[in-house]
């Protein structure tokens, strides 16, 4: 997938003509290209469709998120009167919570800030004066080690379980267990690094 960004770069190639020509490269170097030309063009726009199909689920939802997203922006000074009284106002209990709450991160849930994770950061940061890079750490672990890796309304994982024949249940009966064990780690890490005396002394 570098091949469109370094035409673009390079070239100013179209960015659709680039990814064109990246599928094309990649069947060749999978030595999936065999017959004619006119073959490659129909194997090419089986698998755009094949693709399309897949994720048509996924695409329906991320229409709706940019309107989810400015919802929950919006909804924060409720959220914040309704439970400001009991989000935790110190660095070590914030990490443990969302440590324990690490599930929530998927299906862009409350946890991760590419779903409605923003009432959550303007709740907690109105709760206590906690340090941008530290808040910057509570929702970046969420949101790369659960939704971006391993949530299934991710373009990237759909297809992926589309194209394996792989059960979204499975898939996430393995990963929810990887999760916990990746995303704890960060956790004690961010504490170590950006919590209470950490911060001071990494800054």
């Amino acid at each position: 997938m570098i091949d469109p960004v370094l035409l673009k770069i390079i070239l100013d190639f179209s960015v659709i003509g680039g990814f064109v020509i990246a599928g094309f490269l990649a069947l060749f170097l999978c030595g999936r290209l065999k017959g004619s030309f006119k073959d490659s063009c129909q194997l090419v726009t089986k698998l755009y469709y094949d693709g399309a199909v897949d994720t048509a689920p996924l695409f329906g939802f991320l229409l709706t998120l940019p309107m989810f997203n400015a919802v929950a922006k919006y909804a924060s000074p409720y959220f914040n009167v309704i439970i400001g009284n009991i989000m935790p106002k110190s660095e070590l209990v914030v990490c443990i919570v969302f440590a324990v709450l690490l599930v929530l991160g998927l299906f862009r849930g409350p946890m991760t800030l590419v779903g409605c994770g923003a009432a959550t950061l303007g709740v907690l940061r109105n709760v206590a004066s906690f340090s941008v890079p530290f808040l910057y750490g509570v929702f970046a672990i969420p949101t790369i080690t659960v939704n971006i890796g391993c949530c299934i309304t991710q373009s990237w994982v759909a297809w992926g379980l589309a194209y394996t024949k792989t059960e979204s249940k499975d898939f996430l009966k393995l990963s929810i267990p990887n999760v916990y064990a990746t995303g704890i780690l960060q956790y004690i890490t961010l504490f170590i690094m950006l919590g209470g005396l950490g911060a001071a002394w990494f800054m």
